[in-house]
């Protein structure tokens, strides 16, 4: 009786495990690690990809509020991993010319790790 105890007691926490990955899996599906749930679902928008000399690619995401925006974006750059999902790389706020006009984000490289230099602030440079 008590060794069928353990054995149930053992299948119910690697199911519970196995459960948690899942479901965190397919929440950085969509939310990568990092980021706040509600500005990255409810107002990003699509800036394109970068990629790395190395031939990574990383997905570039603006917080663009729609009318009540005002001031520099800001900017998630993500990279995806087919196992632990998305992950945000760098952040910060970027000009309206990268996320509006669409000028491509100037870009130095650390080995495969994307180097921009951000603005100090909203409203600053």
């Amino acid at each position: 009786m008590f060794r069928f105890r353990n054995r149930t007691l053992l299948i119910a926490v690697a199911f519970f495990a196995a459960l948690l990955f899942v479901t965190l899996r397919i929440y950085h599906a969509f939310v990568p690690r990092g980021a706040s749930p509600m500005p990255y679902l409810l107002a990003s928008v699509d800036g394109g990809t970068i990629e790395s000399p190395n031939g990574r690619t990383y997905e570039i995401w603006f917080n663009d509020a729609g009318a009540a925006h005002s001031g520099a974006h800001w900017t998630w750059i993500v990279s995806a991993h087919p196992v632990y999902g998305k992950r945000v790389v760098a952040e910060g706020y970027l000009g309206s010319q990268f996320a509006v006009d669409m000028e491509p984000i100037p870009v130095s490289w650390d080995e495969d790790s994307p180097v921009i230099k951000f603005q100090s602030g909203r409203y600053g440079d």
